[in-house]
Protein backbone atom coordinates (compact mmCIF):
# COMPACT_ATOMS: atom_id res chain seq x y z
CA UNK A 1 0.00 0.00 0.00
CA UNK A 2 1.23 3.64 -0.58
CA UNK A 3 -0.04 6.39 1.55
CA UNK A 4 -1.23 9.45 -0.38
CA UNK A 5 -2.29 12.39 1.65
CA UNK A 6 -5.16 14.00 0.13
CA UNK A 7 -7.64 15.45 2.51
CA UNK A 8 -6.16 17.89 4.68
CA UNK A 9 -4.47 16.10 7.63
CA UNK A 10 -5.95 12.44 6.81
CA UNK A 11 -3.70 9.69 5.45
CA UNK A 12 -5.52 7.76 2.34
CA UNK A 13 -3.50 4.71 1.44
CA UNK A 14 -4.19 3.17 -1.88
CA UNK A 15 -3.31 -0.24 -3.60
CA UNK A 16 -0.19 0.46 -6.23
CA UNK A 17 -2.18 -1.50 -8.47
CA UNK A 18 -5.17 0.60 -8.45
CA UNK A 19 -3.25 3.49 -9.38
CA UNK A 20 -1.75 1.97 -12.15
CA UNK A 21 -4.72 0.44 -12.93
CA UNK A 22 -6.60 4.26 -12.88
CA UNK A 23 -3.85 6.16 -14.93
CA UNK A 24 -3.35 3.07 -17.53
CA UNK A 25 -6.95 3.68 -18.35
CA UNK A 26 -7.14 7.45 -18.38
CA UNK A 27 -4.07 7.49 -20.53
CA UNK A 28 -6.28 5.67 -23.53
CA UNK A 29 -9.59 7.34 -22.41
CA UNK A 30 -10.88 10.26 -24.36
CA UNK A 31 -11.68 12.47 -20.99
CA UNK A 32 -8.57 11.29 -19.07
CA UNK A 33 -9.22 13.72 -15.92
CA UNK A 34 -12.85 12.18 -15.26
CA UNK A 35 -11.65 8.51 -15.68
CA UNK A 36 -8.78 8.91 -13.26
CA UNK A 37 -11.02 9.82 -10.97
CA UNK A 38 -13.61 7.37 -11.30
CA UNK A 39 -10.77 4.73 -10.83
CA UNK A 40 -9.41 5.77 -7.91
CA UNK A 41 -12.66 6.89 -5.82
CA UNK A 42 -13.45 3.33 -5.07
CA UNK A 43 -10.06 2.89 -4.02
CA UNK A 44 -11.12 5.37 -1.26
CA UNK A 45 -13.48 3.16 0.06
CA UNK A 46 -10.81 1.16 2.22
CA UNK A 47 -12.13 3.62 4.72
CA UNK A 48 -15.15 1.66 5.78
CA UNK A 49 -13.70 -2.06 5.59
CA UNK A 50 -11.05 -0.83 7.99
CA UNK A 51 -13.76 0.88 10.27
CA UNK A 52 -12.65 4.51 9.83
CA UNK A 53 -14.38 7.46 8.98
CA UNK A 54 -16.04 7.17 5.80
CA UNK A 55 -14.77 10.32 3.49
CA UNK A 56 -18.08 12.31 2.66
CA UNK A 57 -18.92 13.49 -0.99
CA UNK A 58 -18.29 16.97 -0.32
CA UNK A 59 -14.39 15.94 0.92
CA UNK A 60 -14.05 14.13 -2.24
CA UNK A 61 -15.02 17.08 -4.43
CA UNK A 62 -12.92 19.36 -2.33
CA UNK A 63 -9.62 16.96 -2.69
CA UNK A 64 -10.64 16.57 -7.06
CA UNK A 65 -11.30 20.08 -7.06
CA UNK A 66 -7.86 21.53 -5.60
CA UNK A 67 -5.79 18.93 -7.30
CA UNK A 68 -7.35 19.78 -10.65
CA UNK A 69 -6.55 23.24 -10.40
CA UNK A 70 -3.19 22.92 -9.32
CA UNK A 71 -2.92 20.56 -12.36
CA UNK A 72 -4.22 23.69 -14.30
CA UNK A 73 -1.37 26.23 -13.03
CA UNK A 74 1.66 23.47 -14.03
CA UNK A 75 0.04 23.41 -17.73
CA UNK A 76 -0.33 27.04 -17.57
CA UNK A 77 3.50 27.28 -16.20
CA UNK A 78 5.00 24.90 -18.12
CA UNK A 79 3.20 26.47 -21.65
CA UNK A 80 4.33 29.82 -21.11
CA UNK A 81 7.92 28.31 -20.36
CA UNK A 82 7.27 27.09 -24.22
CA UNK A 83 6.37 30.76 -25.63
Amino acid sequence: MRTINLIGNRSVTIDKEVIATAVRLSIKSSSPAYTLSMKLIPGLCWCKTNNLMALYDTEINEAITERVSYARKLVKKSLHKLI
